[in-house]
């Protein structure tokens, strides 16, 4: 009988170290984890502060972009009403002139 008791003894000795090594094993498992999470985090929000820059940049440039356009709407169409209004001002011999004397 005590060959038993050995026999006991040693594998419940055996499963006890067994499960304190798989316990120890997955607390380091999850310290990892723990610490690739925060860089992972960290990472996330500099690349959201980053976002956040960049939106800024293209809705500023998007209303530059807009107000150029405008600008250059303006531009053609003062333009064109000066051409239109001093094409409509000529008169007719004026348009034949060549600006010299004959004599």
């Amino acid at each position: 009988m005590q060959l038993d008791a050995e026999f006991i003894i040693g594998a419940i000795t055996a499963l006890a170290s067994a499960v304190v090594y798989l316990w120890r094993s997955q607390v380091a498992a999850a310290a990892k984890t723990e610490a690739k999470l925060e860089k992972c985090e960290e990472g996330h929000r500099c690349a959201n502060e980053r976002m956040m820059e960049l939106t800024s940049s293209v809705s500023e440039l998007r209303g530059r972009q807009a107000g150029v356009l405008e600008m250059a709407d303006n531009v053609l169409r003062t333009v064109a009403e000066a051409t239109k209004n001093t094409t409509s001002k000529r008169s007719p011999e004026s348009a034949t002139d060549t600006g010299g004397d004959a004599s």
